[in-house]
Formats: structure tokens, sequence, C-alpha cells
């Protein structure tokens, strides 16, 4: 009996220290979700980190004159870009979240700009602007350092905001010549144009990468003003989102959520008192529309989904000329918000 005892007593022992151990390792394994932005963008703009939730800020690569950059889609690293001494933008490589920078591709005088990772972070898009402020979108590959125009500069092709579909599938840019939302399907070649007016705006993918929400200007009763569209890539008459919201005009870039039907948005409204714009969530068809921040005399920009899709982060700025931006963290689902930095602005999130 009471050898029995002291078997039981082991092996309950033995249980829970596996059950510890696996724990333990489930905490080791886990990543750390953290922010990157650009602080201090009102004198000199620096890299920054920080976790989430927000703890101490880490300033990034400080010897860079930063203009943008790009998280890798598995979080590991970044793609900087940096003004060099000729008044270019080179492009900058750098291990996340504590690795050093390193000169990954020298444009000279050109801008490289705008940096978009494909799926598995393996290729790159990115736009490259000359002095004569034509933009090209240009792909490079990673293994092999490989960088060529995505068209033939003769075809006169000029465009810019590449992004790649969530899949990996198809790349969008903005088309100057063919005005419009220039889509290139990888696997078959196939290529078709989401006419718009509305320069220099691709708006956002389906997670699937199956659709797209974008912006477009049209006239209305009430003047010229721009809505937003919901289409399919083989879609020739894109569906208007939020026709039965008559007050309001002007839309911002919409975000499509990466794992929910939802897009985030800012949008004027016209009813509302003071100035500023709104920030909002809805489904992708325009339904359920929830605010997000609608403190007058605001406006709302800069807004991503994480990469669960619980959360979504978004640039404030009180109008007027001194003011400076604020970035604030909304949680889809207590419906708070949390402050991350005052004085900074192009938030990311790491994974």
């Amino acid at each position: 009996m009471e050898f029995n005892k002291l078997s039981a007593l082991i092996i309950t022992i033995l249980v829970l220290a596996i059950g510890g151990l696996l724990w333990l390792a489930t905490l080791v394994a886990a990543p750390t979700t953290q922010l990157v932005y650009l602080s201090n963008v009102s004198e000199a703009p620096v890299l920054t980190r920080i976790d989430w939730p927000p703890s101490t800020a880490t300033v990034l690569a400080p010897e860079l004159d930063v203009f943008d950059f790009a998280v890798a889609n598995n979080g590991d690293q970044l793609m900087i870009s940096a003004y060099n001494a000729q008044g270019g933008i080179d492009l900058w490589r750098m291990p996340f979240p504590d690795g050093v920078p390193t000169l990954w591709l020298d444009c000279g005088v050109a801008r490289c700009i705008e940096a978009s990772w494909a799926v598995g972070d393996e290729r790159l898009a990115y736009t490259r602007q000359l002095d004569n402020h034509v933009d090209h979108v240009w792909s490079a590959t990673l293994a092999d350092g490989a960088v060529v125009p995505l068209f033939d500069h003769q075809t006169e092709v000029a465009g810019s905001s590449p992004q790649w579909s969530p899949d990996g599938s198809a790349l969008a840019f903005y088309d100057f010549n063919a005005g419009g939302i220039h889509v290139i399907h990888i696997y078959t070649a196939e290529e078709s144009v989401l006419p718009t007016t509305y320069s220099a705006q691709i708006g956002s993918w389906a997670a699937d990468g199956s659709a797209m929400v974008f912006n477009d200007a049209e006239i209305t009763g009430l003047g010229p003003t721009v809505t937003m569209f919901r289409a399919t890539l083989d879609q020739t008459d894109p569906l208007p989102l939020f026709q039965d919201q008559l007050h309001w005009r002007d839309f911002g870039p919409p975000q499509w959520a990466p794992v929910d039907d939802l897009i985030a948005f800012s949008v004027v409204d016209t009813s509302a008192i003071g100035r500023g714009n709104e920030l909002w969530v809805a489904t992708s068809t325009g339904l359920n529309p929830q605010p997000v921040a609608t403190e007058s005399g605001m406006e709302y920009g800069g807004y991503r989904w994480s990469g669960d899709g619980r959360y979504l982060l978004y640039q404030q700025r009180e109008i007027g000329a001194a003011t400076v931006p604020t970035l604030f963290v909304w949680d889809k689902e207590t419906q708070r918000t949390t402050l991350i930095a005052t004085d900074a602005a192009l938030g990311q999130w790491s994974n």
C-alpha cells in the first residue's frame, strides 16, 4: 500500500514537472509582439521599437537618417529607406529586433522607397524615384541580391506604391500611365487594371488575395469627393461602399484586417461639429460601421492591424501648424485605447 502511494506521488510530481516544462517552453518560444515607428518626428526622426503591451522604448539604427521602412512578414528583419550623402535614398537591411543595419542597395541619386515584402520574405518590391519625379516599380530577390525594374523602361510604365497580396500570388501598384491600380498575377503572368482617378493609392488586399478595397474620386451632388470601393480582381464594375452614409465624405486609405472581414478607414463626417476626420471600422462590404476615434479637431491616419487582427495601431494629430502626431492602439475586444508614443509616426507591427 505504501509503495502504491509512493508510486502515485512520484507519477504526479513527474506529470506536474513535465507540464511545467512544456508551459515554460511555450513562453520561451512565443514571439514577442513589438511596435516599430519613427520617434522625434518633429525634429530628427529616429527608428524606435517598443514591446506590446508598451514598456520602455529602444532606439534602432540611430546612425541612419530614415525616410521609411518595412517590417518583414515574419518579423525578423527590416528594410529601411535612409538618405545618403548624394541626396538619394538607399535601402538598408537590418535583423530585428537587435541587429546591425547593413547597406543592401546603394541607390545613388535615386530614391528607393516604399519597400514591400512578399510572403516568405524572399522577394521585395519598391519604388525607385529619379530627379525627374518619374517613379518606377522595381523587384528584388533577397537570396542573390538581383535587382531589376518590374517593366522595361521603354514601355514607359510609371508606377509607385507596390504592395504584395498576402498570399504572394499577385503584386499591385499604382500605374500612372494606365490611370489605375495595376495588378500582376505572379503565377499566370496575367495583368489587369482597376481604373481610378485618385492617384497613387492602391488600397488594401483581402487576406486570401481575392479582392481589394480602394478609394476613388467621384462627383456627387455635393461636389467632388473620395468614395470607397470593393472589387474582386476579375470585376469590371467595383461595388461602392457606404452609400447609405450620406454625411460621409473623403475616405482615407482602407486597411483590411489580416484574419477578419473588417476594414479600418478614416472619413470626414459632414454632420459633425468641428474640423478633421474620424476613424472607423466596418465589414469589407460596408456593413456594421463602428467608431474607433472620433474626437473633434483631430486627423487620423497611418492605421495598421496587428497580425491577429485584434489591435489597430493608428496615428492621431490635432489640427494646427505646431502640433505633433501621437500613436495609439485600439483593442477591438475591450474597446480600450492605449497611448504608445507622442511625437511619433509611421507605426508598424512586428508580427
